[in-house]
């Protein structure tokens, strides 16, 4: 189908202006060809941005770690993974680690106490110190999944974007 934009009329006449919408009719079978076309254009674009989020927010916790990392496995353990809903795609980014969320929200200040031996035994200013309990004072939150959570977001629609111009631009045509 193709839509043909006009002005009716002269000017000075009482229509001038008017615009006329003419419309050449393709056949039903391309048409419905075309919009399978564009359908699956548009799944395939939408599927590759979300991958391309999902990289995205891997290489954010990797190289943009807020904290100062002890070993690397909260960041190795970070994973992403593009799940089918009724609704269309989410990207999902997780991470398994008992301590991930106290980490990327943070916690209160808690009480350690000693559960199997009598006491608690740790260092403390060049001193061996022995405990029943000591008081935690919470940690900070670092929001590191957040951070990717936006970073993927951003990459996301700025993939979807130039993609949706292209399949636009051969659609047209």
């Amino acid at each position: 189908m193709r839509l043909l934009l006009g002005r009716f009329g002269k000017k000075g006449d009482p229509g001038y202006g008017v615009i006329v919408v003419s419309l050449r009719y393709e056949s039903v079978v391309a048409m419905k060809r075309r919009h399978d076309w564009l359908g699956a254009e548009t799944e395939r674009a939408d599927h590759e941005s979300m991958m391309d989020g999902g990289r995205k927010a891997l290489a954010t916790v990797d190289s943009k770690p807020i904290f100062t990392p002890r070993t690397g496995a909260l960041q190795d353990a970070t994973t992403t993974r593009v799940v089918k809903t009724s609704k269309g795609r989410i990207l999902r980014i997780r991470n398994p680690k008992k301590y991930a969320a106290s980490i990327d929200k943070g916690s209160k200040g808690h009480v350690i106490a000693q559960r199997r031996k009598p006491f608690l035994v740790f260092r403390y200013r060049g001193q061996w110190m022995r405990k029943k309990w000591i008081w935690h004072p919470g940690t900070r939150a670092y929001r590191f999944l957040e951070n990717a959570q936006k970073q993927a977001g951003n990459r996301y629609e700025r993939a979807m974007r130039m993609r949706m111009s292209r399949i636009a631009s051969r659609f047209s045509r």
